[in-house]
């Protein structure tokens, strides 16, 4: 164990009404836990069932100059990827603007995932479900598949990358970015405002590679037993 702290606020970017609602916001308790064999660090007391990304969840920052500068960059090293007329998906896409001006600027059509989507009007060949992604969607196009800070709040990080792995079955050819924090540059400059309920799992650099490993290694084993069982059925 890392750390434990309790009743820390289960859900950071939800701005609450009234002072009433804020001081009843649910809680729940960060124990920190670390694997010295992948260097993985994970809240071993997260409950999955308590934190909701519904349409009123809002982690938009792109107020901040700053900030716009940092997704512009994003934007230019995404767009090296895909050429005019392809489709780019984004996993967590909240409510677009970021799919919607990498799409403009790449000359792409995009679609987009994420359960806390409000509805509304979107940029011309841009669509955007209030879902999750994976293996129902397989057969969407996908030219680029990006997940900008989403696997570090998933608690079933390879039920995610699964889904995206099944969602891709006939796209084997797409290219696959996830950004995240990184927990070794977390550490070494003392960002602890960055340890908090939403996020899950802090991924190091050598965990991250190896949750990929892992997750290849379970399709193909997954893909062996099923070649099996049919080799049975003949």
């Amino acid at each position: 164990l890392v750390l434990r702290q309790e009743r820390v606020p289960v859900l950071q970017n939800r701005v609450w009404p009234t002072l009433e609602q804020a001081l009843q916001a649910p809680t729940g308790t960060l124990a920190l836990t670390w694997c010295a064999r992948c260097d993985h660090i994970w809240n071993a007391a997260f409950d999955p069932d308590a934190e909701l990304y519904d349409p009123s969840y809002d982690n938009r920052q792109d107020a901040s100059p700053a900030f716009r500068d940092y997704l512009s960059e994003r934007m230019e090293a995404l767009a090296e990827h895909v050429a005019p007329g392809d489709t780019i998906v984004e996993i967590g896409c909240g409510q677009g603007a970021f799919l919607e001006a990498l799409c403009a600027r790449a000359g792409t059509t995009g679609r987009g995932f994420d359960p806390s989507f409000r509805g509304g009007a979107t940029a011309d060949g841009v669509h955007i479900e209030a879902s999750y992604y994976g293996a129902a969607q397989a057969g969407v196009p996908a030219d680029l598949v990006v997940g900008r800070h989403v696997i570090e709040h998933v608690p079933d990080v390879f039920g995610l990358l699964h889904g995206v792995h099944a969602a891709l079955s006939e796209r084997p050819d797409a290219t696959v970015v996830f950004e995240c924090p990184d927990m070794t540059w977390i550490l070494q400059h003392h960002v602890v405002w960055d340890l908090f309920y939403e996020h899950v799992h802090y991924f190091s650099p050598t965990s991250l590679r190896a949750a990929f490993h892992r997750a290849r290694a379970g399709y193909s084993k997954a893909l062996r037993k099923q070649l099996l069982r049919r080799r049975q059925l003949r």
